[in-house]
């Protein structure tokens, strides 16, 4: 449950980035409504990759020792997921 949480907020702070960066990033789009003040801004590129790294290595920490527990095939759908992951904010931003 926690990786899978995880996984999410890593979705919406790549997706935040991704979208700051090409200049999509607007006021009437939903993220400067629940972002703090000043996070999420048009004209200044967020400090999103340092949080997005540390939720990134939770979760990886969490596969890896779910993987200890359990063996490898949670590997090919969490890999999957990142990717997807990926590619959906960036194609959404792009």
């Amino acid at each position: 449950m926690l990786g899978i949480t995880l996984a999410h907020i890593a979705n919406n702070l790549m997706n935040d980035l991704y979208d700051t960066q090409v200049g999509h990033r607007q006021r009437e789009l939903p993220a400067p409504l629940y972002a703090a003040p000043g996070a999420v801004r048009p004209d200044q590129p967020p400090h999103l990759a340092c949080p997005i790294l540390v939720v990134n290595i939770a979760d990886l920490a969490i596969l890896v020792t779910l993987t200890w527990a359990r063996g490898w095939p949670g590997w090919p759908s969490a890999l999957s997921g990142f990717a997807l992951s990926v590619a959906y904010t960036a194609r959404r931003s792009g």
